[in-house]
């Protein structure tokens, strides 16, 4: 469950416990920000976060709390067309397209 300003909250379905994963300054596998607009899962339980202006935090394996982040860097080639992500879809094993508002669709290809 994502929320505006309050990150991502998983709910364990056995306890009923939910942890709650923020943005923390000094933290870089933390959330990149704490207003998450998109959250997927991929095919090999992969958690895809697209936030507000921060890029996509991904989390590889659900159960892992480190987030890796993917950033617009102003010219790169191979960076986000924009920050502010809003959607996710799986193409295959290896790529997954990256919906932005205001930029267009990026490529995530995993062996690139």
């Amino acid at each position: 469950i994502g929320a505006e300003n309050a990150g991502v909250s998983v709910l364990n379905p056995q306890t009923g416990i939910a942890k709650n994963y923020q943005h923390h300054n000094n933290d870089e596998f933390s959330l990149a920000n704490n207003s998450p607009w998109a959250i997927y899962e991929d095919s090999f339980q992969n958690v895809w976060i697209g936030t507000f202006n921060q890029g996509v935090n991904v989390v590889y394996n659900k159960y892992y709390s480190k987030f890796e982040h993917f950033f617009q860097k102003g010219g790169e080639v191979n960076s986000l067309v924009n920050n502010n992500v809003s959607c996710f879809a799986e193409i295959n094993e290896t790529e997954i397209l990256i919906g932005t508002d205001g930029g267009g669709v990026s490529l995530w290809n995993k062996a690139k």
